[in-house]
């Protein structure tokens, strides 16, 4: 899924992004894809727009994502 989300980043990505919701943090914000993968929050806010067309995530509210549940 990431790779097709993606192309020539899925590791990173998928990294961060497994660490931050499989390991206790149950929010994502735009600020902690920021500091996680030193990105800028344009670049962050892209990721997050990507994860949410792929189905991962979902807005819980205004700023905050959550998981998708399988």
């Amino acid at each position: 899924v990431y790779r097709a989300i993606f192309p020539g980043q899925e590791d990173v990505v998928r990294s961060v992004i497994e660490e931050m919701l499989l390991n206790g943090v149950p929010v994502l914000t735009i600020q902690d894809i920021e500091s996680s993968l030193q990105v800028s929050s344009d670049a962050a806010a892209r990721i997050v727009e990507r994860l949410v067309s792929a189905g991962i995530l979902v807005e819980a509210r205004e700023g905050t994502w959550v998981k998708v549940s399988p």
